[in-house]
């Protein structure tokens, strides 16, 4: 039976439940247009303030990096993968003044940290491998080099 005859043979039922699923349809779309994924998902991210070799969860609104208990604490991008369980693949701090990276001709701009909080994070920033002295640019080739490479294995990055 096509669909045509199917519709004609069950109009009545048709016309009732055909309110239903557009009014259903809008209603979903409508919420998909005015949620916030990213507020809800990211509150919480990894930091480390021994270089990697362990990791905590704290407010993301704190940036890519905060004083912790006198010690700097900078963002960890955490990952896992079957062969190397869960481990700090990358560390992330500020371009700033105490960083070997920095280019002062280089403008650094900023966005929101999609918490809502009133920080912001730069979207060029440092990164580093755990255990290595060199700080890169996250946008250089090393830098883009590097963060490929801390996904290695099929590795998935694990958020709190």
């Amino acid at each position: 039976m096509q669909l045509r005859e199917l519709i004609e043979k069950n109009k009545k039922v048709v016309l009732a439940i055909l309110p239903v699923v557009v009014l259903a349809s809008l209603l979903l779309g409508w919420h998909n247009l005015h949620r916030d994924d990213l507020t809800g998902s990211i509150s919480r991210t990894f930091f480390s303030d021994d270089d990697g070799k362990t990791y905590f969860a704290e407010d993301a609104s704190k940036g890519l990096s905060f004083d912790h208990d006198g010690k700097p604490a900078y963002r960890a991008f955490v990952y896992h993968s079957g062969s190397r369980g869960t481990y700090v693949g990358l560390l992330a701090r500020p371009c700033g003044d105490d960083s070997p990276t920095q280019n002062t001709h280089r403008p650094v701009t900023h966005v929101p940290v999609p918490t809502g909080g009133a920080k912001t994070i730069p979207v060029a920033f440092d990164i580093k491998k755990p255990g290595d002295a060199k700080w890169v640019v996250n946008s250089s080739p090393d830098g883009q080099a590097m963060a490929r490479a801390a996904e290695e294995d099929g590795a998935e990055q694990v958020l709190p």
